[in-house]
């Protein structure tokens, strides 16, 4: 940002300016009590338009009457003049603003300049945003696989929390983690258990409880009294963290988090994270950071089984044989439930990926429980129905026989007082298909839990026996429930790393396509990212841009993917033909799901029947309200796309337009600045002439020493940027004369020592005419300097060497042989053999030695070629 600002001011010949957006800024030349102009105007009310240009805010009421409120303030700061532009970026409000601290009148070039930067360093700002939250992810990512490994390792409670604390703090780079345990006492107090991290005896100072009282409405007893995650964006401004925010501030604590610790159907307590700035828990690291409290929770509860086993043992020891036959198999039982469950628990912790989660949990539900089959059916939401994920000891095609069912199936053997499903007899399954299946596989007994979370359907865990009748005992339907809640946390789990993936790609794909908006001019290159990342993220098989042209009103075909004919390079479409011509006329997203059932269009219908496509999704390229063209992605099978998939490909064509219109603002730019130079130099060349008509005796002067010059300094080395100031300090070198007065320039005969005097004079008042002049002022070397000596015996100051700029050097030499070799009133022109001579006598003198030696080079050459 600060880069940014510093090249718009410039690029303008500022000093003052600032760019915001929250809860970023930066400012330059303004004092530090300054507020952002957005922030003053939401303080008035005021709706400042997107662009806003005030060449002089003490006549702001002619000209902006809206703007009134806020000219106390810009006077305040010495602010005359400026450019705001305001922003707005995924809900967050910015802008960026440029001050003249003199009445200024913008031209349309500035306000282009200011305008585009605008968006290009906001680009940046949100490619970096983007990337803090790939690394938040990431970290969180890690700090889940440590953990998951620690629960697994894990002998101690005690111990294994304090090594998730340490694992958040050191892995996870947050500055505090502790866990508290809710007291069953009359004041409800959290009792700290566990802390790594910079804690200074904060937990010491603090007061916690988790009722809903004002010690209890924080994070930590809001996450223990309604089990869900409590986050605390800043402590500085939440009010519910009133009770502890100074302790908390004085340790370096900005925001934090508390994750509930749920085990059964009872929350224990809390996992507390602090970070040390604010806004620190994106959406999908608070997700990760959940799971991350629910596997402390799974293995504090496996410890405490365990703990309770071995309290069992101790009693068996102590009965009579009947009572130890009895208690040792309800002691089998329980070991063979707590090892299968810490079976299934290992397995899962170190599975993300979620078809071997599936596959881990059929496996380990058919072998603990000693049935031939164990399936997963998984609740598509949008369907409402149940399909087969996964299995183990499956007959051969029973997964291809097995369609969707309906949901309501399972949902009519559901009873409250045991939430896991018996059917004694699958053949008996109102389901026709179902119970032929089972007939057909002799498939007898059937048990299913729930997979949920958060009460939210995630799909069954089935085991099904073969042959006779099976009857389950309380303790294997507990099993198969523990089983299935284990199940619906790993499924959880390897989901969200699928989705944290998946956008963390669909976030590259942006970032890559913002690097190439801001990185290339082309857009051949900018669509070439565009249609890579639609065609990889996306899953789509081929995509167009479209480009419409404001003058011709067609729209035509500029890049494409996956097009497998030549009838695209072909194609163009006026505004409302063809689908793509409707989505530009009607500036909508249109989709057609079934292209062969829908009513043919014939612009376009050829080419989709050639290419064998079957979806079609067309969306309108439109940047600042002005329509750009038209983004078509296609299917050549049915596809059924949800809302978030058709949000990104919106969002891809919003960076499209962006593209477009970036290029064409521009084009516009250039060409204004190209208009705007010409402008100059035709007004330099004017004053140029101007000085020759005024001083007869230089008439042809300034343009024969400018092309020598130009040709002299090229022979130095002087660069093609340099050259430009170059050009136009040469045919200003005399404007300094204009304040000559004519009695001395147009005198016939030779000059008074007084009268000399005032002549040399005129190298000063060409600086003081063009200093103040911003794009003059790099061509003012040879102006001011011209008439300065190699020895140091020059005016008007004197300078000595290489003290002179160079391209006063070289003007000195190319200036002193045209006016030589030039008739004069007073004298002919001088031979050129006589010049060259002189100047070469001269050389160490008044002119630079080396810069002679090129240009007697030169003009050798000269002569030869007119030989």
């Amino acid at each position: 940002m600060e880069n940014g600002l510093d090249r718009v001011l410039r690029a303008l010949g500022l000093e003052m300016g600032t760019i915001w957006l929250h809860p970023h800024r930066v400012t330059r030349g303004l004092p530090p009590e300054a507020v952002e102009i957005g922030e003053i105007a939401a303080g008035a009310d005021l709706r400042i338009p997107q662009v806003q240009a005030v060449s002089d805010w003490q006549k702001v009421k002619e000209t902006h009457p809206g703007l009134v409120p806020l000219a106390g303030v810009m006077a305040t700061l010495g602010i005359r003049a400026s450019i705001a532009v305001s922003l707005e970026r995924e809900g967050r409000a910015g802008g960026l603003a440029v001050h003249a601290p003199r009445p200024r009148a913008w031209t349309g070039t500035e306000i282009a300049l200011v305008e585009t930067a605008a968006y290009l360093l906001v680009v940046t700002i949100e490619t970096l945003r983007a990337g803090e939250e790939r690394r938040r992810l990431s970290r969180a990512l890690k700090v889940l696989g440590r953990c998951n490994e620690a629960v697994m390792r894990a002998t101690d409670e005690t111990a294994l929390m304090q090594e998730i604390c340490r694992l958040v703090v050191e892995e996870g780079g947050y500055r505090l983690a502790w866990v508290g345990f809710a007291e069953e006492d009359p004041a409800n107090t959290v009792r700290p258990v566990a802390q790594t991290g910079f804690e200074e005896g904060y937990l010491e100072t603090v007061t916690i409880t988790c009722d809903d009282s004002e010690h209890g409405r924080g994070p930590t007893g809001t996450a223990i009294r309604t089990g869900q995650p409590a986050v605390v964006r800043n402590i500085l401004t939440d009010s519910a963290y009133a009770p502890w925010r100074e302790e908390a501030t004085r340790r370096g604590y900005a925001s934090s988090i508390a994750l509930p610790l749920i085990a059964g159907e009872r929350t224990i307590g809390a996992l507390n994270i602090y970070a040390a700035e604010p806004d620190a828990f994106a959406p999908d690291e608070v997700e990760l950071l959940c799971r991350l409290a629910d596997n402390l929770a799974f293995g504090i509860q496996s410890l405490r089984a365990r703990t309770a086993l071995r309290e069992s043992e101790t009693k068996y020891r102590a009965l009579d044989v009947t009572e130890r036959k009895q208690m040792e198999e309800k002691i089998r039982c329980q070991a063979a439930r707590a090892e299968a469950l810490l079976s299934v628990a290992s397995r899962l912790n170190a599975q993300l990926d979620l078809d071997r989660v599936l596959k881990v949990v059929c496996e380990e539900a058919r072998a603990a429980l000693r049935v031939p089959m164990a399936i997963v059916l998984l609740h598509d939401d949008r369907r409402d129905v149940l399909e087969l994920a996964a299995g183990a000891g499956l007959p051969s095609e029973f997964a291809e026989r097995l369609k969707p069912l309906p949901r309501s199936l399972f949902g009519a053997y559901v009873r409250e007082e045991n939430p896991v499903v018996i059917i004694t007899d699958l053949r008996t399954i109102p389901d026709q298909q179902v119970a032929n299946l089972c007939a057909d596989y002799n498939l007898r007994t059937g048990i299913g839990a729930r997979l949920q979370r958060n009460g939210r359907l995630i799909g069954v865990l089935a085991l099904i026996t073969a042959g006779e009748v099976r009857h389950f005992t309380a303790g294997e339907l507990a099993l198969l429930q523990g089983l299935a809640d284990h199940a619906s946390q790993a499924i959880t789990n390897a989901r969200l790393f699928a989705e944290t993936q998946r956008r963390l790609k669909l976030v590259q794909a942006l970032r890559s396509i913002d690097l190439a908006i801001a990185g290339s001019l082309d857009l051949r290159v900018t669509f070439s990212v565009v249609l890579d990342e639609i065609t990889s993220q996306l899953g789509i098989d081929a995509a167009a841009i479209l480009r419409f042209n404001p003058h011709t009103l067609m729209l035509e075909y500029v890049a494409w993917r996956g097009f497998r004919t030549e009838t695209i390079k072909r194609l163009r479409l006026r505004l409302g033909e063809g689908y793509a011509g409707q989505v530009a006329l009607e500036r909508r997203t249109i989709h057609i799901p079934s292209l062969p059932e829908a009513k043919r269009d014939p612009v376009q219908a050829q080419l989709l029947v050639d290419e064998g496509f079957v979806a079609y999704y067309g969306v309108p390229l439109i940047a600042k309200g002005q329509i750009q063209g038209v983004l078509e992605v296609c299917h050549r099978s049915p596809a059924d796309h949800d809302g978030e998939w058709l949000q990104f490909l919106e969002t891809l064509a919003g960076q499209a337009a962006i593209a477009i219109e970036n290029v064409a603002l521009l084009d516009q730019v250039q060409h204004s600045h190209l208009e705007l130079v010409m402008a100059y130099d035709a007004t330099i060349e004017g004053w140029a002439r101007a000085l020759e008509l005024r001083d007869r005796e230089t008439e042809g002067h300034s343009q024969r020493v400018t092309e020598m010059t130009l040709r002299l300094a090229r022979a130095l080395g002087m660069k093609e940027e340099e050259l430009v100031h170059v050009r136009r300090g040469a045919l200003l070198h005399d404007i300094g004369k204009l304040g000559v007065p004519d009695s001395i320039l147009l005198k016939p005969g030779p000059l008074s020592p007084e009268e000399w005097e005032i002549m040399r004079q005129h190298p000063r008042y060409a600086y003081e005419m063009l200093s103040p002049i911003a794009y003059l002022r790099p061509a003012i070397d040879i102006p001011y300097c011209h008439h300065e000596k190699w020895d140091g015996t020059g005016y008007p100051r004197g300078l000595k060497g290489e003290q002179i700029p160079l391209a006063a050097r070289i003007f000195a030499v190319v200036d002193v042989w045209d006016a030589l070799g030039s008739d004069r009133p007073y004298r002919p022109a001088w031979p050129p053999e006589k010049v060259r001579a002189f100047i070469k006598e001269e050389a160490g003198r008044h002119f630079d030695p080396q810069v002679v030696e090129v240009f007697l080079k030169i003009l050798e050459e000269k002569i030869t070629k007119c030989e």
